[in-house]
């Protein structure tokens, strides 16, 4: 897909299912989740592109739990489920030991309860059809696939990995869908917006409709969620973005880009306002 030191080809919108993981956080468009770190300000982006932070434990098991929902056969070839019992006794730590003589990296080797926890989360998507049909790729879902794109009114260039891409022959063949693992999804509204997925939803439509025909040949409209909670029992909900929560994405998206656009013209990266700002309390400080 490159074409030089520069970056991509001229091309406004490209789309590789192929791409591996690391190869598509190496490039160098925009992502949504870098919007978020933008949105905070443009100083705190240029230090994240700069020397970007580790991901956390929770990212780390959303990661896991998206390969191993949606790659299943990759997730059996790249893990390895970690001994039994504490790994402060002597025995466990040889049979860790004895993994990583073997070959397997420290970090392809899986805790038995998180292994467990894992496996748990994907059986129940199994367990529901929906989730089936928007997920896997069993059902004819283009999963993980890698999608580049021009923003039509700042021209900037733009990424985002796809979870799903259902079957077009399918009932839900006009969604895009997305696996998110979630706390409670009793609260998952708050969670969509706290995470920023309502802007995420509209970025990957938006991303999607810039292709003049895409290789599946089927307009994308709608975004589902499947979300699953990351404790016992498991529980699963999907949910579909609506319209007035891909508004506020766009307008967003709209607002950020062009801040990211202006900073990139002029290479200055502003911080927080260096002025004196009012300083007052939470609303509900006022009604203990």
């Amino acid at each position: 897909m490159k074409t030089d030191k520069d970056g991509y080809t001229e091309s406004v919108w490209e789309i590789d299912p192929e791409m591996d993981e690391r190869t598509y956080h190496a490039s160098e468009e925009i992502s949504n989740s870098q919007l978020s770190i933008l949105k905070k300000s443009p100083l705190h982006l240029k230090t994240y592109l700069e020397a970007a932070e580790p991901p956390t434990p929770a990212m780390v098991l959303g990661s896991q739990v998206h390969t191993c929902v949606l790659e299943h056969d990759r997730w059996l070839t790249d893990v390895v489920k970690g001994p039994e019992g504490d790994r402060r006794l002597k025995k466990t730590k040889q049979a860790w030991a004895e993994l990583e003589e073997e070959g397997w990296k420290p970090e392809s080797i899986i805790a038995p309860a998180v292994y467990d926890q894992i496996m748990a989360m994907r059986e129940s998507v199994l367990s529901n059809p929906i989730a089936c049909q928007l997920l896997l790729p069993e059902y004819g879902a283009v999963t993980e696939a890698s999608m580049f794109w021009s923003d039509e009114k700042t021209g900037v260039r733009c990424r985002g990995r796809i979870d799903s891409i259902p079957a077009k022959d399918l009932e839900y063949g006009s969604v895009l869908a997305d696996l998110k693992t979630t706390r409670d999804c009793t609260e998952f509204s708050r969670s969509s917006y706290q995470f920023s997925y309502h802007r995420q939803a509209a970025f990957y439509l938006s991303g999607y409709a810039r292709g003049e025909l895409s290789p599946w040949e089927i307009e994308r409209t709608a975004f589902a969620i499947v979300a699953v909670e990351k404790t016992p029992p498991y529980a699963l909900a999907i949910y579909q973005m609506n319209d007035e929560a891909l508004d506020l994405g766009n307008s967003e998206i709209d607002e950020l880009l062009a801040i990211y656009k202006h900073c990139q013209d002029t290479d200055q990266w502003p911080g927080y306002d260096q002025g004196i700002q009012e300083l007052s309390l939470p609303n509900w400080a006022f009604y203990r």
